[in-house]
């Protein structure tokens, strides 16, 4: 990219190093979460898939089977694919409240050729302001989600906290990547890579 007015050095990491460390975050998010769950909520989570297993029995027709599995498949589709979105309107919505021209400094599309979602602000923001639209997907539709089915037991509610909770795994890499900065510097975010540019202003 062209360095503008104003550049002054670059916190970025390539899209597909990202995936790579994304793995490492499954690591705490199993110990701090899954294996608690497993611990408090192991029999009713067996007792309930018994009875899951049952009904598809007890009623195994092939075409209500198939029925059943593909309107499985299909909501489970959609709503990954909602929350994906919702991940990326939450940094949007964090970070408009700091700009200038508000969602017209927002842009989202692909980035090619990892096929990973992205939206992009093209205005600098404090670096505050910044990491608090980073961590906010995290937080809603990961770890909030996540601690709410460790609390109640809900199954579905869990996976998906960690499933979103994984998601945001670049989000996290980013705030550590920018742990350094201090508070009132500000940083643009990149374009193209994972991370941001530092802007002096």
């Amino acid at each position: 990219m062209d360095k503008q007015k104003g550049y002054a050095g670059e916190i970025t990491l390539s899209v597909r190093k990202t995936y790579l460390y994304s793995l490492y975050i499954l690591i705490p998010i199993i110990i701090l979460f899954c294996i608690p769950y497993a611990v408090i909520w192991g029999d009713s989570l067996i007792e309930y898939w018994k009875l899951k297993i049952n009904l598809l029995k007890g009623n195994f027709i092939l075409l209500n089977f198939v029925y059943k599995i593909f309107k499985y498949l299909f909501w489970t589709v959609i709503l990954l694919i909602a929350g994906i979105f919702m991940h990326e309107l939450l940094h949007g919505v964090v970070w408009v409240f700091f700009t200038e021209k508000g969602f017209r400094s927002l842009s989202f599309g692909i980035m090619k050729p990892d096929f990973a979602p992205y939206i992009h602000c093209r205005e600098p923001l404090p670096v505050n302001a910044y990491r608090t639209g980073i961590v906010m997907p995290g937080v809603i539709l990961g770890i909030m989600p996540l601690l709410a089915g460790l609390i109640t037991g809900g199954f579905k509610i869990f996976i998906f906290g960690f499933f979103f909770t994984w998601a945001a795994s670049g989000d996290f890499i980013i705030l550590w990547m920018i742990r350094h900065l201090r508070s009132g510097e500000f940083v643009q975010d990149h374009p193209d890579l994972v991370g941001c540019i530092i802007q002096n202003k």
